[in-house]
């Protein structure tokens, strides 16, 4: 095939592991569609779609990574290609409360996360994005926790919820604010430093 004479790039998320892509009939002879785990990659799909304008591609991630579409199509003797650029669908929980971003009220907080009819959840909570220093468990089939040993001094804590898909471990990560309990004074008004 002949080196890419023009790229587009699209963004967007796929909402099942199997999805059919379409396109317009430009009126080429042969169509080619690959889809991989990186660019122009095509270790997830890649069929000869004769005239066709889809193809539905079974078994794609299911965690939020991102995935690689490229079109071939063959005119005037020529190959031409367009890459698309998507994020995998995630079938992973949700956690529904506490509402991402928001601040927590005390040191104490129960996370309650969606049964996403996963064999398996596991709860990480760290001082950093991916990390567990502060708490990590296994959830069993269970749908919350409560946890008992947060901070309270106002930092960032990064919250990840995995579920057990299918034999994959896949992951919702979450950004809380500690509650601040510390005394602050509050008259007369101060200029804080």
């Amino acid at each position: 095939m002949k080196a890419m004479l023009f790229f587009i790039l699209f963004t967007s998320e796929l909402s099942s592991r199997t999805v059919t892509f379409s396109w317009n009939d430009a009126g080429a002879s042969q169509y080619w569609l690959q889809v991989g785990t990186s660019h122009g990659g095509d270790d997830l799909y890649s069929v000869d779609q004769g005239t066709g304008t889809s193809a539905s591609v079974p078994d794609l991630p299911h965690n939020s990574e991102t995935v690689y579409v490229r079109l071939w199509q063959k005119a005037y003797g020529e190959w031409f290609e367009d890459d698309y650029i998507y994020t995998a669908y995630n079938d992973g929980a949700t956690v529904a409360v506490p509402a991402g971003g928001s601040t927590l009220t005390s040191a104490t907080a129960t996370f309650t996360w969606n049964n996403a009819g996963a064999t398996q959840y596991w709860l990480e909570v760290g001082a950093s994005v991916g990390g567990k220093d502060i708490y990590s468990a296994d959830q069993g089939a269970g749908v919350s926790a409560t946890i008992d040993v947060l901070p309270h001094n106002g930092e960032t804590i990064y919250v990840r919820l995995w579920s057990e898909q299918d034999g994959d471990w896949i992951y919702r990560d979450y950004i809380y604010t500690a509650c601040n309990d510390a005394a602050v004074i509050t008259g007369p008004a101060p200029v804080r430093i």
